[in-house]
């Protein structure tokens, strides 16, 4: 079984189950909140550091241009691991809603 399927029965799990579906929304809605405050964080340092060196006149020099990408990097992989936080939260709310006994 590979990541994404272990991930998938991981979350199906958490769903069918009340005590643990509870918990995991708790534990994802945290978790989204972080991993939004991390990559707004490194796109704020991504746009600070490009804009400097736009405004400065002088030539990019290479740790600039390395910098830029590690950042771009890092803020784009942030923004996905934001957007799977998210959609998991929100399938394990509507699976909460759905079961009737719903707490959010």
């Amino acid at each position: 079984m590979n990541y994404l399927e272990r991930k998938d029965a991981e979350l199906i799990e958490q769903a069918a189950d009340d005590t643990q579906r509870r918990a995991a929304i708790e534990h994802l809605t945290k978790a989204r909140r972080w991993a939004f405050w991390r990559a707004t964080v490194f796109f704020a340092g991504f746009l600070s550091v490009s804009l400097s060196a736009g405004f400065s006149g002088r030539s990019l020099t290479s740790r600039v241009i390395v910098g830029l990408v590690l950042l771009g990097v890092m803020t784009v992989l942030l923004g996905m691991d934001f957007m799977r936080r998210d959609s998991d939260l929100r399938l394990l709310k509507l699976a909460d809603r759905f079961s009737g006994k719903s707490v959010v």
